[in-house]
C-alpha cells in the first residue's frame, strides 16, 4: 500500500515457490482508489470488522506480520481503478472485493431516480491475519488523509429521493 494522495494503491501479489515469504512475484494486481473514498468509504465503514477481526486473530493465535515493502516487480501486473470496496470475513478465509462506481452514474441517475450499478472488478481472497496486517497499516494513511477529506455533508436536494 502506499498513499498516493489524491490516491491510495493497493498492491496484491502472488509469490512463486515454495518459500512464499522469500520467493519472487509470480503476478500482482494494484488497486488504484481515490483518497476520499479510501477515507469515508473504505476506513469509515471499516471500523468495527477491523477490531472484530482483530479478536478473532488473537483468539485464535494467527501469527501478525507486518506488511514491508519487498521487491514488488514481476512479469505480470493487472491494474484496476475502484472507488468502493466491501470486505468479508467468512470462517477462516477473508475476501476484499473492489468495485467501481460511474461518477457520472452518481450524478445523473438519482436525478433520474434510475438504480445506480456497481461494476465488479477484482476480488481478492486473503487469509484473515493477512488482511488484519493490511487494516493495521492503513490506519496511519487514515489518519493522515481523515482531516483533508473530512466528509462533507450533501445539501443538494436534487440528489435526494422522494
Amino acid at each position: 500500500m502506499a498513499n498516493l494522495d489524491p490516491q491510495v494503491l493497493f498492491v496484491f501479489g502472488k509469490r512463486d515457490g515454495a518459500d512464499a515469504l522469500r520467493a519472487q512475484l509470480r503476478n500482482k494486481i494494484e488497486v488504484f482508489f481515490p483518497a476520499i473514498y479510501f477515507v469515508n468509504q473504505l476506513w469509515k465503514s471499516s471500523r468495527d470488522f477491523h477490531e472484530g477481526l482483530r479478536k478473532m486473530v488473537q483468539h485464535f493465535h494467527y501469527e501478525i506480520s507486518p506488511i514491508s515493502p519487498t521487491d514488488l516487480s514481476c512479469a505480470k501486473v493487472q491494474t484496476f481503478h475502484s472507488n468502493n470496496v466491501m470486505i468479508v470475513l467468512s470462517g477462516g478465509e477473508a475476501m476484499i472485493d473492489f468495485f467501481y462506481i460511474s461518477p457520472r452514474d452518481l450524478y445523473l441517475k438519482p436525478r433520474r431516480k434510475e438504480r445506480i450499478e456497481l461494476e465488479a472488478l477484482v476480488r481478492v481472497i486473503i487469509a484473515p491475519n493477512l488482511l488484519l496486517a493490511m487494516l493495521d497499516a492503513c490506519q496511519p494513511m487514515a489518519q493522515a488523509l481523515e482531516e483533508k477529506y473530512k466528509e462533507q455533508e450533501v445539501t443538494d436536494e436534487n440528489l435526494e429521493f422522494d
